[in-house]
């Protein structure tokens, strides 16, 4: 299957493959468009929630979510989240705030006893030298029973370095986490290729 995707490395064409719901969660969304994990879930009906406190006036205006919110940590996510998926259930997650600090402060602040991904895409930036954070989300994503199927998804750097910077992860009752880690793999052979 060829998915056209907006992703910087293949995170949509992902969250397509794996995810049962079309519905997203897309925290520190970034610009509507360009490098966007969400767009091409967007044009293909998926209904989300953007949230990204820079871009929030672009993505009010240049998407069709169900709801956008800039400060993350000034909403009541468990009210937000119970009245957008009331069964719990959310087809994929998209967390990056920059530093990865705040992703991890993000990834503390949602109620994941109230929610539940077939999908989630995280930076880390490991590259930025500090195992610790990318330690504590991986122990928080474990203890909350996700698999990690795309350990420290790299991008390319100056002088054609990888750098590790993403875990992708699956809620393995639904997706079989040796199919989620192909299905990763091959994306990310084709977004190398590219």
């Amino acid at each position: 299957m060829r998915i056209e995707s907006n992703s910087q490395v293949g995170q949509d064409a992902f969250a397509l493959m794996v995810a049962r719901r079309q519905t997203y969660l897309d925290i520190g969304a970034g610009e509507p468009v360009r490098i966007s994990n969400t767009k091409s879930l967007e044009d293909a009906g998926w209904s989300g929630i953007l949230c990204d406190i820079e871009h929030e006036a672009r993505l009010r205006s240049e998407r069709r979510a169900h709801a956008v919110y800039g400060d993350f940590f000034a909403q009541d996510w468990s009210d937000i989240l119970r009245g957008f998926a009331p069964d719990g259930r959310i087809g994929y997650l998209s967390l990056d705030l920059e530093p990865p600090s705040l992703t991890l402060a993000a990834l503390i602040a949602l109620p994941l006893d109230q929610v539940r991904f077939d999908c989630v895409t995280m930076e880390h930036d490991l590259y930025r030298g500090n195992p610790a954070i990318r330690s504590a989300m991986r122990g928080i994503m474990r203890d909350c029973g996700y698999d990690l199927v795309a350990p420290d998804v790299c991008i390319g750097g100056k002088d054609g370095e990888s750098l590790p910077f993403e875990d992708w992860w699956v809620d393995g009752g639904l997706t079989p986490s040796h199919i989620a880690a192909e299905i990763a793999a091959q994306i990310r052979s084709q977004v190398h290729a590219r």
